[in-house]
């Protein structure tokens, strides 16, 4: 089973190179989410389409699948502290898991 911030995400690996200025290209790695869903932990810890995970846990996340990687060490229920480029700023973000469990 897929921990529960894999099925929030749709990522790529790619070198976001047409998302910030020539100046900044070069120095943005990471994984692009091309889609987060609706109310989810991620969507809820501010995270859009565009976005690129720079780091996992303060791991570098180089691409999607080693971004996968990551997150199946994290234990379960754990929080996820995630490095963020958006929008010309880089911030950090936790994504809380267990708020993606069904209440009841």
């Amino acid at each position: 089973m897929h921990p529960p911030l894999l099925s929030m995400l749709s990522l790529k690996s790619a070198r976001p190179r047409a998302l910030e200025p020539a100046w900044k290209r070069d120095q943005v790695h990471g994984v692009v989410v091309q889609s987060v869903r609706p109310a989810s932990p991620a969507d809820e810890a501010g995270i859009q389409a565009g976005d690129v995970i720079v780091e996992v846990n303060r791991k570098p996340a180089q691409s999607a699948s080693q971004f996968v990687s990551e997150v199946h060490q994290n234990r379960e229920g754990k929080d996820l502290l995630l490095l963020v480029w958006s929008k010309g700023n880089a911030s950090y973000r936790t994504v809380h898991p267990d708020q993606d469990k069904p209440k009841g």
